[in-house]
């Protein structure tokens, strides 16, 4: 199922940005697509949404910013967990 990859590679940014001191949570909901909740923790307003999806024409999967924009440098894993 494709939100289960999306999911496994939100999953993936999770584990990478905790174990980079930042607070991440993979958030499901009932109507849209699940998000990484992303929280300093030394700076709780600097919280961001971060979703995972393909490119428009592409099949290749990038995180996104909660405003639309790609984010850039950021790699999505070979295949999800």
């Amino acid at each position: 199922m494709v939100s289960d990859i999306r999911v496994g590679y939100l999953e993936e940014l999770e584990h990478e940005l905790d174990t980079r001191g930042l607070v991440a949570r993979v958030v499901r909901t009932r109507s849209g697509p699940a998000f990484l909740r992303v929280v300093n923790p030394e700076a709780a307003s600097l919280a961001e949404d971060v979703t995972c999806a393909p490119a428009p024409e592409s099949p290749e999967h990038y995180y996104w910013w909660s405003w639309g924009s790609a984010c850039t440098g950021w790699t999505i894993p070979a295949a999800p967990p």
